[in-house]
């Protein structure tokens, strides 16, 4: 009795409709996932923390080049945080020698929009060891 309720077409499409349903949610979900991190990645905060690094020699030859910036966790609130007055980011990034992590925390005067740094940490560590090494900015304090 119960197999034969199971197997009828109602539940059968039911049952399809419910699938499609999850997996069409699933991909909406990834889909909007990586179109906030893109849009985030075109924001002054980020081009700045971005820029910050590329400029800096050596930062750029402890990782080795080309540096590559990875995603950003937006979903952490203890490694991304951001309002309109204030940010603060964790950013992956590698380069041939080496991998670490980008700190920055930043302020915009919202008056005339624009973002100065408070204060930015960068930490590399070497692929077969392990071992940090810290840079602070010399030109923030």
């Amino acid at each position: 009795m119960l197999r034969a309720a199971l197997n009828s077409p109602e539940i059968v499409r039911l049952g399809n409709v419910a699938v499609l349903t999850a997996v069409g949610s699933c991909i909406g979900l990834l889909y909007m996932q990586e179109r906030t991190r893109k849009k985030f990645k075109q924001s002054e905060y980020f081009q700045k923390t971005m820029r910050v690094l590329l400029e800096n020699q050596s930062a750029r030859t402890l990782l080795g080049e080309p540096v590559i910036f990875g995603n950003v966790n937006l979903y952490d609130p203890n490694l991304f945080y951001v309002t309109a007055e204030k940010a603060k980011l964790v950013i992956p990034v590698r380069g041939s020698k080496r991998k670490g992590v980008v700190y920055s925390w930043c302020v915009r005067h919202v008056a005339p929009m624009v973002s100065t740094r408070n204060n930015s940490d960068m930490e590399f560590k070497a692929r077969w060891r392990n071992l940090p090494h810290r840079w602070l900015n010399p030109k923030i304090n």
